[in-house]
């Protein structure tokens, strides 16, 4: 069975504030939910695992590393 866990157990888990992962379903880029009922929001332990997961680095640099350059961009000007 399927561990719901409540916004505040939630928060816990990701080391942020209730009102985070407020503002995230808000405004997208947190972790699925599921809403429960009018206002009952809960969230299994499964998405805020893969959520952290997708998360993870090992460099500052990381996200710079996957953009997509063209080979024109690194061209010579003097050629």
């Amino acid at each position: 069975m399927t561990q719901l866990l409540t916004e505040s157990e939630a928060a816990d888990v990701l080391g942020v504030s209730p009102r985070t992962l407020s503002n995230w379903r808000c405004r997208g880029g947190g972790p699925d939910y599921v809403k429960m009922g009018s206002k009952a929001i809960r969230y299994r332990l499964d998405d805020l695992n893969e959520f952290i997961d997708d998360r993870r680095q090992n460099n500052t640099s990381q996200d710079y590393i996957e953009e997509d350059f063209d080979d024109e961009d690194f061209d010579d000007e003097d050629e």
